[in-house]
């Protein structure tokens, strides 16, 4: 009876000696992760697609800030490409293919090695990025250009004689690919311009001063695409 009346009482006491830890609401975080994921993506020409491929099957637990949404993007691009990869080498296999379609998933597999390396680079220079350290228009470069090597991979198979294989079985994913930079390259632009004359626009606003708003080596295509998306995302919500 005594060691019973000895375990009630240590059972009582229990929680003084450890305390019960809070854990959050997983509503709670995913609330928050939904919205700054609708505003960043809001920008994009595409914002549907943004956001459903960050949102599928739940977005990532640790996006509190815009910068985390551009690199949860990033991530998912560089995996779709990837994917895509696996795709073209899978297709080229393809006996029935022609020499020109040959050559061209060849080129696709060279333009998406390329996207790879810039999307990459884009990941290490937003980790490491300071107004002082790195140019906005860096960042854009890398971005316009693996842009431009999904639609060039595209552009290889416009030919009428590009067989059913090719147009159903890769350009969607092609494009796919292509709208997903053009997404993050509206983020991108849109979080650099929201931080002029702070921490993360101060040189690209010296640098652009007196300048187009616009770099001379962004494509005039691209650049029609980035003149649809102008919604600018409140500096307060890139440092939530």
């Amino acid at each position: 009876m005594l060691a019973k009346n000895m375990n009630i009482t240590l059972l009582a006491f229990l929680p003084l000696l450890f305390p019960v830890i809070a854990i959050p609401n997983i509503n709670t975080i995913n609330k928050k992760a939904y919205t700054i994921i609708n505003s960043t993506c809001a920008s994009t020409l595409y914002p549907d697609l943004c956001i459903s491929s960050l949102t599928s099957p739940s977005p990532p637990p640790n996006i509190t800030t815009t910068m985390d949404v551009v690199m949860a993007s990033l991530n998912h691009t560089i995996s779709t490409i990837q994917f895509n990869k696996i795709t073209i080498n899978k297709i080229a296999k393809n006996n029935s293919l022609t020499v020109r379609e040959k050559t061209a998933l060849q080129d696709c597999n060279k333009t998406a090695d390329e996207s790879l390396y810039e999307l990459k680079k884009v990941k290490i220079n937003l980790h490491n990025y300071t107004s002082k350290n790195h140019s906005a228009n860096d960042l854009l470069t890398l971005l316009s250009a693996a842009m431009t090597n999904q639609e060039t991979c595209i552009d290889g198979f416009s030919h009428d004689e590009a067989s059913r294989i090719i147009r159903s079985g890769f350009l969607a994913k092609q494009f796919h690919a292509y709208k997903l930079c053009s997404n993050i390259l509206a983020m991108v632009k849109n979080m650099t311009d929201s931080s002029k004359g702070d921490e993360i626009g101060d040189e690209t606003e010296s640098n652009n001063a007196g300048h187009d708003e616009w770099p001379k080596w962004l494509s005039a295509g691209n650049r029609k695409l980035l003149q649809q998306s102008t919604m600018v995302i409140p500096k307060a919500a890139i440092r939530e």
